[in-house]
C-alpha cells in the first residue's frame, strides 16, 4: 500500500537507497547514508512536500518524494522528484503507481512543474518518466564523476496543470533572439572601465 513516510521508515529506506549509492551511478552520493541522517531528511522534507512509501507486509519496498527545485522564492511552484525501488520490486508496476500518487498530491498542493533528473544512461527511469508524461528538456554533459567515469544528467519535465500545445517551444524559439546589447559593439577603455560603443549607423538614442 501507499502511505506517507515516517522517521521510523529510515532503516528500510536506507537499505534501498544505499544499494544504489554503493553500486550505481543513479545517485551522485558516494557514501552510504546512516539511519539518523535519513530520519532527518524525512522529517525536514515531509514537513513541506510529500514523501511517500510503498509497503508490503510492513516493509518498505520503494519510496518517492518531491523536494524544492531551487531555494529562490520565485521557484516555489516547481519541484524535483525522486523515486527508488527495492531491486526485487522493479518491473512490478510499483514505480508507476507510487509516482502517480506523488503527482496527484503535488497537483492538490497547486504545484506547477515537476522536474526529474536522471543520470544517464538509465533506460528504465527514462521509460517511467515518459510513460507518466514527462518530456526531456535538457542534458548536462559530464557533470558527475563517480566510479572513475564522467556521467551525463538529463532532465525531464512535467506540467501538472496542462499547457498549450506549443509551450514546449518557448525556450528553443528564444535562443538567439535575446542578443546581448554588447554584441557587435566596439569596446573602449575609459577611466579604467570598459565602455561599449555601437558602430556608426547602428547607434540608438541611448548611445548618444
Amino acid at each position: 500500500m501507499i502511505r506517507f513516510a515516517t522517521p521510523e521508515d529510515a532503516p528500510d529506506i536506507c537499505s534501498i537507497y544505499n544499494h544504489f549509492v554503493e553500486n550505481t551511478t543513479i545517485t551522485f552520493e558516494e557514501k552510504p547514508v546512516d539511519q539518523e541522517e535519513m530520519r532527518q531528511r524525512i522529517v525536514e522534507n515531509a514537513a513541506v512536500l510529500p514523501w511517500l512509501v510503498w509497503t508490503e507486509e510492513n516493509k518498505v519496498q520503494g519510496f518517492c518524494y518531491a523536494s524544492k527545485w531551487k531555494t529562490r522564492s520565485a521557484y516555489r511552484h516547481s519541484v524535483e522528484s525522486t523515486i527508488y525501488l527495492h531491486p526485487q520490486s522493479i518491473r512490478r508496476g510499483i514505480g508507476t503507481q507510487l509516482y502517480s500518487s506523488l503527482l496527484d498530491r503535488l497537483r492538490q498542493r497547486g504545484m506547477h512543474v515537476v522536474i526529474g533528473g536522471i543520470a544517464l544512461p538509465n533506460e528504465a527511469s527514462v521509460a517511467l518518466h515518459e510513460k507518466l508524461g514527462f518530456r526531456k528538456v535538457a542534458c548536462f554533459e559530464q557533470v558527475g564523476w563517480k566510479f572513475n567515469e564522467w556521467i551525463d544528467v538529463g532532465y525531464w519535465q512535467l506540467f501538472l496543470e496542462g499547457v498549450t500545445d506549443h509551450s514546449h517551444e518557448r525556450c528553443s524559439s528564444r535562443i538567439g533572439q535575446s542578443r546581448p546589447a554588447a554584441w557587435g559593439m566596439k569596446m573602449r577603455w575609459k577611466g579604467g572601465a570598459p565602455h561599449f560603443v555601437a558602430p556608426r549607423g547602428q547607434r540608438t538614442r541611448e548611445n548618444h
